[in-house]
């Protein structure tokens, strides 16, 4: 949401690549004893979340896919840290949020209904993406390259080398070897040579992108919710891939 904030009001930045593909790491989340075995038992039900984020619209994204609107249920918005309190008071029957703390509702009497990754079945990827100022990239692009080439190698060690990231990332994020593995196991990056296909960035010039589309999509999302004023006629000049043309 920030990022497409930021294109609209015209920052001088661009998108240069994804950063990670949001599939399993944030997730709906529903109380076993409160009777929703579907989408479409979550009418009338009081579901937890952040609003303006990325969860807020994969759940209106979801809702939409099950035939329903946001005035057939009660959305409430909280902050992440203050949902695992609420769900424990029972105060909510669902909550879309990220782990940790989705981790730690299933624990307490939960079962995951939808996994954000689930739309991409109907055309929406939700991703976080790592942008670049515009006058920064021209001043240094072997720079940047050079960056993007050691994210790649980086987060390619997320799949081969697990237990290396975990002995870095366990103290740094104060949870134990087994929390950060289940964090670690929803973190997904994208192999560059996907990003180069039109499901993603596509080459320098693509017009007609997944991510194109998501950007459109999430910026209707904050134009209806009064976060955004106007859209941009186009996104495609917000989205440079010469980076990942040069690294496949």
């Amino acid at each position: 949401s920030p990022m497409v904030v930021g294109f609209a009001q015209g920052i001088k930045m661009s998108m240069v690549y994804v950063e990670k593909y949001i599939t399993d790491s944030e997730c709906l989340v529903v109380r076993k004893d409160a009777g929703i075995n579907t989408m479409k038992d979550l009418k009338g039900k009081k579901i937890g979340m952040p609003f303006n984020t990325s969860v807020h619209f994969a759940m209106l994204a979801g809702l939409k896919n099950a035939g329903l609107t946001v005035s057939d249920v009660n959305l409430i918005n909280l902050k992440a840290d203050s949902i695992l309190a609420t769900w424990q008071r029972k105060d909510i029957d669902a909550a879309y949020i990220w782990y940790p703390v989705l981790g730690d509702c299933v624990a307490d009497n939960g079962r995951i209904l939808l996994k954000t990754g689930d739309l991409a079945a109907s055309g929406t990827l939700v991703y976080d993406g790592i942008v670049v100022r515009n006058e920064f990239k021209e001043k240094h692009p072997d720079l940047v390259l050079a960056y993007l080439k050691e994210y790649d190698r980086l987060a390619t060690m997320y799949e081969k080398q697990p237990q290396e990231v975990v002995k870095v990332l366990s103290p740094y994020l104060q949870m134990t070897p087994e929390k950060t593995m289940d964090y670690i196991n929803t973190f997904h990056p994208v192999p560059v040579k996907e990003l180069a296909s039109e499901k993603w960035m596509g080459m320098p010039g693509a017009k007609d992108t997944g991510v194109l589309r998501t950007l459109q999509s999430q910026a209707e999302f904050l134009k209806a919710a009064d976060q955004l004023s106007t859209i941009p006629p186009s996104w495609a000049p917000f989205v440079d891939s010469t980076f990942v043309a040069k690294m496949v």
